[in-house]
Protein backbone atom coordinates (compact mmCIF):
# COMPACT_ATOMS: atom_id res chain seq x y z
CA UNK A 1 0.00 0.00 0.00
CA UNK A 2 2.95 2.42 0.59
CA UNK A 3 4.20 1.80 -2.94
CA UNK A 4 0.91 2.43 -4.25
CA UNK A 5 0.36 6.07 -2.18
CA UNK A 6 4.04 7.04 -2.92
CA UNK A 7 3.75 6.81 -6.63
CA UNK A 8 0.68 8.99 -6.21
CA UNK A 9 1.97 11.44 -4.41
CA UNK A 10 5.06 11.55 -5.70
CA UNK A 11 6.26 11.36 -2.02
CA UNK A 12 8.23 7.97 -2.03
CA UNK A 13 9.20 7.06 0.94
CA UNK A 14 13.28 5.72 0.32
CA UNK A 15 13.58 3.72 3.04
CA UNK A 16 10.75 1.12 1.63
CA UNK A 17 12.54 -2.37 1.57
CA UNK A 18 15.46 -1.67 4.28
CA UNK A 19 13.79 -3.28 7.25
CA UNK A 20 11.09 -4.81 6.36
CA UNK A 21 12.56 -7.05 3.44
CA UNK A 22 15.39 -8.53 5.55
CA UNK A 23 13.14 -8.92 8.28
CA UNK A 24 10.90 -11.15 6.30
CA UNK A 25 14.14 -13.15 4.27
CA UNK A 26 15.04 -13.64 8.31
CA UNK A 27 11.80 -15.10 9.38
CA UNK A 28 11.85 -17.38 6.75
CA UNK A 29 15.66 -18.46 7.51
CA UNK A 30 15.07 -18.89 11.03
CA UNK A 31 12.00 -21.49 9.44
CA UNK A 32 14.97 -23.46 7.58
CA UNK A 33 17.15 -23.80 10.48
CA UNK A 34 14.88 -25.09 12.53
CA UNK A 35 13.72 -27.58 10.05
CA UNK A 36 17.26 -28.19 9.60
CA UNK A 37 18.11 -26.85 6.23
CA UNK A 38 20.93 -25.07 7.46
CA UNK A 39 22.72 -24.33 4.22
CA UNK A 40 19.49 -22.51 2.66
CA UNK A 41 19.41 -21.11 5.78
CA UNK A 42 22.95 -19.55 5.39
CA UNK A 43 22.05 -18.55 2.24
CA UNK A 44 19.14 -16.49 3.50
CA UNK A 45 21.62 -14.83 5.70
CA UNK A 46 23.91 -13.46 3.04
CA UNK A 47 20.47 -12.08 1.55
CA UNK A 48 19.36 -10.29 4.71
CA UNK A 49 22.84 -9.55 5.31
CA UNK A 50 23.11 -7.09 2.11
CA UNK A 51 19.46 -5.39 2.25
CA UNK A 52 18.62 -2.21 0.20
CA UNK A 53 20.37 0.62 1.01
CA UNK A 54 23.14 -0.99 3.25
CA UNK A 55 25.77 0.49 0.83
CA UNK A 56 23.73 3.83 -0.54
CA UNK A 57 21.86 6.44 0.76
CA UNK A 58 18.35 5.64 -0.33
CA UNK A 59 17.09 2.04 -0.18
CA UNK A 60 14.59 2.47 -2.54
CA UNK A 61 13.77 4.44 -5.43
CA UNK A 62 11.46 5.14 -8.43
CA UNK A 63 12.05 4.38 -12.15
CA UNK A 64 12.88 7.36 -14.48
CA UNK A 65 8.92 7.49 -15.59
CA UNK A 66 8.18 7.43 -11.39
CA UNK A 67 5.65 4.16 -12.28
CA UNK A 68 8.19 0.74 -10.72
CA UNK A 69 9.99 1.24 -7.37
CA UNK A 70 13.51 0.46 -7.64
CA UNK A 71 15.38 -1.36 -5.00
CA UNK A 72 19.17 -1.04 -4.17
CA UNK A 73 20.40 -3.76 -3.01
CA UNK A 74 24.18 -4.29 -4.04
CA UNK A 75 24.76 -6.05 -7.28
CA UNK A 76 21.09 -6.51 -7.71
CA UNK A 77 21.34 -9.21 -11.08
CA UNK A 78 23.41 -11.51 -8.52
CA UNK A 79 21.15 -10.57 -5.32
CA UNK A 80 17.91 -11.19 -7.48
CA UNK A 81 19.38 -14.57 -8.67
CA UNK A 82 20.54 -15.73 -5.56
CA UNK A 83 16.97 -14.80 -3.48
CA UNK A 84 14.90 -16.41 -6.46
CA UNK A 85 16.87 -19.54 -5.50
CA UNK A 86 16.66 -19.46 -1.76
CA UNK A 87 12.92 -18.87 -2.04
CA UNK A 88 12.36 -21.42 -4.36
CA UNK A 89 13.95 -24.07 -1.85
CA UNK A 90 12.48 -22.57 0.94
CA UNK A 91 9.12 -22.93 -0.87
CA UNK A 92 9.48 -26.88 -2.28
CA UNK A 93 8.57 -27.91 1.16
CA UNK A 94 5.49 -26.12 1.38
CA UNK A 95 1.72 -28.17 0.54
CA UNK A 96 0.68 -24.99 -1.36
CA UNK A 97 4.10 -25.53 -3.22
CA UNK A 98 2.75 -25.63 -7.06
CA UNK A 99 0.92 -22.02 -6.70
CA UNK A 100 3.69 -20.48 -4.24
CA UNK A 101 6.34 -21.48 -6.86
CA UNK A 102 4.89 -19.05 -9.12
CA UNK A 103 5.35 -15.84 -7.07
CA UNK A 104 9.03 -16.50 -7.80
CA UNK A 105 8.46 -17.42 -11.43
CA UNK A 106 6.56 -14.71 -12.57
CA UNK A 107 9.12 -12.06 -12.07
CA UNK A 108 12.13 -14.36 -14.47
CA UNK A 109 9.09 -14.58 -17.23
CA UNK A 110 8.25 -10.62 -16.74
CA UNK A 111 11.60 -10.12 -17.80
CA UNK A 112 13.26 -8.17 -14.47
CA UNK A 113 16.78 -9.25 -15.96
CA UNK A 114 16.88 -6.29 -17.56
CA UNK A 115 15.78 -4.16 -14.68
CA UNK A 116 16.92 -7.13 -11.52
CA UNK A 117 16.25 -3.72 -9.24
CA UNK A 118 12.67 -4.36 -10.03
CA UNK A 119 12.22 -8.08 -9.09
CA UNK A 120 11.39 -7.88 -5.62
CA UNK A 121 8.26 -5.22 -6.43
CA UNK A 122 7.33 -7.70 -9.08
CA UNK A 123 7.87 -10.68 -6.98
CA UNK A 124 5.34 -8.66 -4.92
CA UNK A 125 2.83 -7.88 -7.07
CA UNK A 126 3.00 -12.33 -8.25
CA UNK A 127 2.68 -12.66 -4.65
CA UNK A 128 -0.29 -10.58 -3.82
CA UNK A 129 -1.87 -12.29 -6.81
CA UNK A 130 -0.60 -15.94 -5.47
CA UNK A 131 -2.27 -15.11 -2.10
CA UNK A 132 -5.72 -13.84 -3.60
CA UNK A 133 -5.62 -16.89 -5.64
CA UNK A 134 -5.18 -19.48 -2.57
CA UNK A 135 -7.65 -17.64 -0.51
CA UNK A 136 -10.44 -17.15 -2.87
CA UNK A 137 -9.66 -20.36 -4.90
CA UNK A 138 -12.86 -22.70 -4.97
CA UNK A 139 -11.22 -25.92 -6.05
CA UNK A 140 -9.00 -28.24 -3.49
CA UNK A 141 -5.04 -27.86 -4.20
CA UNK A 142 -3.98 -30.25 -6.22
CA UNK A 143 -1.52 -32.98 -4.39
CA UNK A 144 2.32 -32.52 -5.88
CA UNK A 145 4.73 -34.96 -5.03
CA UNK A 146 7.37 -34.59 -2.62
CA UNK A 147 10.77 -33.63 -3.57
CA UNK A 148 13.18 -36.29 -2.66
CA UNK A 149 15.44 -35.03 0.76
CA UNK A 150 18.68 -35.20 -1.46
CA UNK A 151 17.56 -32.83 -4.00
CA UNK A 152 16.48 -30.36 -1.33
CA UNK A 153 19.73 -30.81 0.71
CA UNK A 154 21.75 -30.28 -3.08
CA UNK A 155 19.96 -27.56 -3.69
CA UNK A 156 20.35 -25.94 -0.52
CA UNK A 157 24.06 -26.66 -0.20
CA UNK A 158 24.44 -25.15 -4.16
CA UNK A 159 22.49 -21.61 -2.91
CA UNK A 160 25.36 -21.59 0.29
CA UNK A 161 27.83 -21.84 -2.61
CA UNK A 162 26.41 -19.25 -4.43
CA UNK A 163 26.08 -16.99 -1.66
CA UNK A 164 29.60 -17.33 -0.60
CA UNK A 165 30.47 -16.11 -3.93
CA UNK A 166 28.08 -13.63 -3.98
CA UNK A 167 29.20 -12.42 -0.30
CA UNK A 168 33.22 -12.14 -1.94
CA UNK A 169 32.36 -10.33 -4.55
CA UNK A 170 30.00 -7.66 -2.78
CA UNK A 171 32.69 -7.69 -0.02
CA UNK A 172 35.38 -6.80 -2.21
CA UNK A 173 33.61 -4.03 -3.91
CA UNK A 174 31.84 -2.50 -0.42
CA UNK A 175 34.81 -0.30 0.31
CA UNK A 176 34.04 1.62 -2.87
CA UNK A 177 30.59 1.65 -2.11
CA UNK A 178 31.00 3.50 1.30
CA UNK A 179 33.08 5.73 -0.10
CA UNK A 180 30.21 7.16 -2.76
CA UNK A 181 27.91 6.79 -0.33
CA UNK A 182 30.18 9.24 1.96
CA UNK A 183 30.85 11.82 -0.94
Amino acid sequence: MKILKGRKKRNYPHSLGRCILPFNILEATAVEAATGCHENACAGLTLARHHPGKYTRHASELDEQGLEPLFNYPMPKQWSDLYASWNLRFCVTNKERAELLSKLLIPPVSGYQGKPEAYIVRRAYALYTTLNYLIFRSEKPNPVPVLPKVVEQVWGHNNRVCSRLYQRKVTSQATDWKMAVAA
